[in-house]
């Protein structure tokens, strides 16, 4: 049959001769290799490239069970017969190229059965060459693999169904992350801003208190005014501590009560007042932050002023974590080479000492004065979390004529 699908009598019956002519040379000698082609389950053809078209000379019976097609449909034709319309053009292009040039060639090409049918071909082509190496015809093999084809397109069609998720999750991501970006940017614009006002405000309240010192000529104002001012520095500390700390919601007790130590050791100018750091990282709740630096600023201011009357020593800070049940504690304590009786007493009723013990009440502090031990002033205990609320809790609270009380949540 021609390329214009007319019939061409002459050349399918020189096909015919052609493959008898092929099959009397092998089949009767025995040959293995007739043998097998006859019997295998894979389709097989053969081509004479001498002839018009290089057409088909020989077909077995499992390329008729492949295509479709008798054999007498198929002798004489070129074996493009089987490809159609959706068959890739590159592919015809490269099966003539290879042909031509008597090369090897192994193609998955779309083909069509005699009824419509499309099927993935895999297409192996080899020349055959004779007793002289001249090529003397084309063996063909075909597999159908339109199952295994089928299911890498559908892996492709997943994997792009995936890659579309993908990108328009990250799409979402990237809005998303634009957005919490845009966020955040204006939280920390606006606790930048938060932070300049307390400081500034921190600032002002010191500047007030100095001027207000300036103004006052007896000893017990200056001490009061005094107090006041250290008590603002210390919360300033505390504000300073907590804008800049890496872990959020946390604060740092071990590094402030250094801070603290150093800062009313200056301020005091008792360098003669050796200091000795016996701390462990010790952490507790942003919330808590305020009323423990109180608490120990208060401890050390009163230390600093009443328990070294006349006298050198040493002033030993203890801080360590512990823990009692369930709860996480920690323990302060301020230790010298010998406190006297009257050093402790004044030290506990002074007003830091009501402060400590108004402070104790709102922290869950226990504290004890350590009496009979000449070593230590004080020993404190309070949780690191913050306690629940409970009725009738007391909190520090300052009254209207300046005096501390006990107020009732």
């Amino acid at each position: 049959m021609s390329d214009d699908g007319e019939d061409d009598i002459a050349a399918i019956a020189r096909a015919r001769a052609a493959g008898s002519e092929l099959w009397a040379e092998h089949a009767p000698a025995g040959d293995p290799f007739a043998a097998a082609v006859r019997a295998t389950r894979m389709a097989m053809i053969i081509t004479d490239p001498h002839l018009a078209d290089n057409p088909i000379v020989y077909v077995n019976q499992a390329f008729c069970s492949l295509t479709g097609y008798e054999e007498r449909e198929v002798i004489g034709r070129n074996c493009r017969f089987l490809q159609g319309v959706d068959t890739d053009p590159r592919h015809r292009v490269q099966i003539r190229d290879y042909v031509m040039n008597n090369r090897d060639l192994h193609i998955e090409i779309l083909n069509y059965k005699k009824d419509g049918t499309p099927f993935w071909n895999s297409l192996f082509v080899s020349p055959v060459l004779d007793r002289q190496g001249e090529i003397s015809h084309f063996f063909a093999s075909q597999l159908d693999v339109t199952e295994r084809k089928e299911r890498e397109r559908g892996i492709e069609r997943l994997a792009s169904d995936l890659a579309e998720a993908k990108s328009m999750l990250e799409g979402q991501v990237d809005e998303r992350t634009a957005a919490l970006m845009q966020t955040l940017e204006t939280r920390t614009k606006l606790l930048t801003e938060l932070d300049h006002r307390v400081k500034n405000n921190l600032q002002l309240m010191i500047s007030l208190v100095n001027l207000e010192k300036r103004h006052r000529s007896s000893e017990p104002e200056h001490e009061a005014l005094e107090a006041i001012r250290v008590r603002l520095h210390a919360l300033g500390l505390v504000h300073r501590k907590l804008y800049n700390e890496d872990s959020i919601g946390r604060f740092d007790v071990s590094e402030f009560v250094r801070n603290i130590v150093e800062d009313h050791q200056l301020q005091s100018g008792r360098s003669d007042i050796k200091l000795v750091f016996q701390t462990e990282p010790v952490s507790v709740t942003s919330a808590k932050a305020g009323p423990v630096a109180l608490f120990v600023n208060e401890l050390v201011g009163a230390a600093m002023r009443y328990a070294y009357q006349g006298r050198r020593g040493s002033l030993k800070v203890g801080l360590r974590a512990i823990r009692q049940g369930a709860a996480e504690v920690f323990e302060l304590s301020i230790a010298d080479d010998g406190y006297t009786a009257r050093e402790k007493d004044d030290t506990r009723r002074s007003t830091a000492g009501t402060i400590v013990a108004l402070l104790a009440r709102q922290l869950d502090a226990s504290i004890d004065w350590c009496e009979g031990d000449a070593h230590m002033l004080v020993r404190v205990t309070m949780p690191c979390a913050e306690p629940e609320p409970e009725p009738g809790r007391s909190q520090v609270d300052l009254s209207s004529d300046g005096r501390y009380v006990i107020g009732r949540h």
